[in-house]
């Protein structure tokens, strides 16, 4: 499954997809598969310029700007809601460990999961440390 989150150095589909949006806007020069440095600067760039936050990781909200259709932002509110009830990035793991079995186990979405913790609301930011975990979680259960 396609979450739109990738973290630098990542491979996907996707990456392509958003390397060949951003040359064609004339961000980057080349396509890649890969989520190198020069691409998320090339990212970043594109984000700055259509108010976007700039983030250390590619994220859904920004490919879907370039007019590409993914699914994560339940991933981001797993990330948000972890990185508010943890302290440490073991912590973070654990926490969406926890979040996404009781969604498989419970046959209900992450993102209802994490509203069970009365976090599902929460906005800005979030680490890349959290983002990893919470993919991490989501693709290891």
């Amino acid at each position: 499954m396609e979450y739109g989150i990738i973290l630098k150095g990542g491979t996907s589909p996707l990456v392509y997809e958003m390397s060949e949006a951003l040359s064609e806007l004339g961000y980057a020069n080349d396509t890649d598969d890969v989520l190198t440095p020069e691409l998320l600067d090339a990212l970043n760039q594109y984000r700055e310029a259509n108010d976007l936050l700039v983030l250390d990781f590619c994220d859904p909200v920004t490919l879907r700007a370039l007019g590409i259709q993914v699914s994560g932002d339940e991933l981001l509110s797993l990330a948000r809601c972890v990185e508010k009830l943890g302290k440490t990035e073991l912590d973070y793991y654990d926490l969406a460990c926890e979040i996404v079995s009781e969604s498989r186990g419970l046959g209900i979405t992450i993102a209802e999961a994490v509203n069970r913790r009365g976090l599902l609301g929460l906005h800005g930011t979030v680490s890349p440390s959290a983002v990893t975990a919470a993919v991490l979680a989501a693709v290891s259960q």
